[in-house]
């Protein structure tokens, strides 16, 4: 084969591959399916089955805050599910909270994963005992 055929294929590859990416000038639109939320589910097993209904969650902001038990961003209390639902609205800012789990006499906090509140539910089970 030529060096003048192999340039020749080359090219006309090229014009095939730009051929077929034609646009038509559709825009998508990005529509969040499940609105960003947190959910702290409370239970007292290790397998996460037992849940707790009435418990009372609260998040902190920083570790040295539920360390010390101050300053307690927000707060809410499990509905018949175990759960505890806070919206971005609600956190406001993404980054990582420090939850508190309490029905007397049973108490147990854990860390979340830094949430991005971008999209979807994010769960973090907390175990009291």
């Amino acid at each position: 084969m030529s060096k003048q055929n192999i340039i020749a294929l080359w090219f006309l590859s090229l014009v095939c591959l730009f051929i077929s990416c034609k646009k038509d000038g559709t825009t998508y639109k990005v529509v969040n399916a499940v609105p960003p939320e947190f959910h702290v589910v409370v239970v007292t097993d290790d397998n996460n089955v037992e849940k707790v209904a009435g418990a009372t969650v609260t998040l902190y902001k920083t570790q040295e805050d539920i360390d010390n038990n101050s300053n307690p961003f927000l707060s809410r209390e499990t509905g018949s599910d175990g759960e505890a639902g806070f919206t971005k609205d609600d956190l406001k800012d993404e980054g990582i909270y420090f939850v508190k789990a309490e029905k007397t006499p049973m108490t147990g906090t854990k860390a979340s994963q830094y949430l991005l509140l971008n999209d979807g539910i994010n769960y973090l089970y907390v175990k009291i005992q």
